[in-house]
Parts: structure tokens; sequence; C-alpha cells
């Protein structure tokens, strides 16, 4: 669908989050893979090992 604007749910290796010493540094990882990986997403929320994520048109 052109312009769908429905959430995305990215799955991030596990490795992220044994190496987040904290919440905060845990997003920044994970936004830092999603935007390497999936240049068109942008992160919204992660929650239970996931990125869930907007696409941009």
């Amino acid at each position: 669908m052109l312009g769908d604007q429905s959430p995305r749910h990215v799955v991030f290796p596990k490795r992220l989050g044994e190496r987040a010493d904290d919440e905060e540094h845990l997003n920044r990882l994970v936004v830092e893979y999603i935007m390497v990986r999936y240049p068109d997403y942008r992160v919204i929320n992660i929650k239970d090992g996931f990125a869930i994520c907007n696409k941009n048109y």
C-alpha cells in the first residue's frame, strides 16, 4: 500500500540488550542499528525486543 503508515515491528539482535548499560543506552543502540539497516524507518518505541517504527516515504 502506498502511503501506509501502520507501525512496523523490527526485531533487533539480543546482543544490543546485552551490551546496554541501561535503558537509555539500549535506546541509542537500537536507533543506531535501525538507522543503518533500515534507513527509511524512524523508531517510535522500543518494546519486548522490537523496535516499533514508521516508514518514511
